[in-house]
């Protein structure tokens, strides 16, 4: 069976992602966006991997995505993304 989302305006996803996601699950996001893997962003945040995953879980979650290219896409498409 195939699962849809619903249809949100890309403000209001915007909106609501930006107000949940801390300000270390931005910086990760971000990121991630760029194509950066788990270790290149702990060792550049001063973090664990494990920390650097457990941030993914939390971005997963509160975008209702289930990947690291789903959550890229989603912050560029939502404009999330540090600069």
């Amino acid at each position: 069976m195939l699962y849809f989302r619903p249809y949100l305006p890309e403000r209001r996803l915007a909106m609501h992602a930006r107000d949940e996601l801390t300000k270390q699950e931005k910086i990760v996001l971000t990121l991630v966006a760029r194509g950066w893997r788990t270790a290149k962003i702990a060792r550049e945040l001063y973090l664990s991997p494990r920390t650097v995953e457990t941030h993914l879980a939390h971005i997963y979650s509160k975008l209702d995505v289930s990947s690291r290219t789903e959550a890229a896409v989603y912050a560029l498409r939502a404009n999330l993304t540090e600069d």
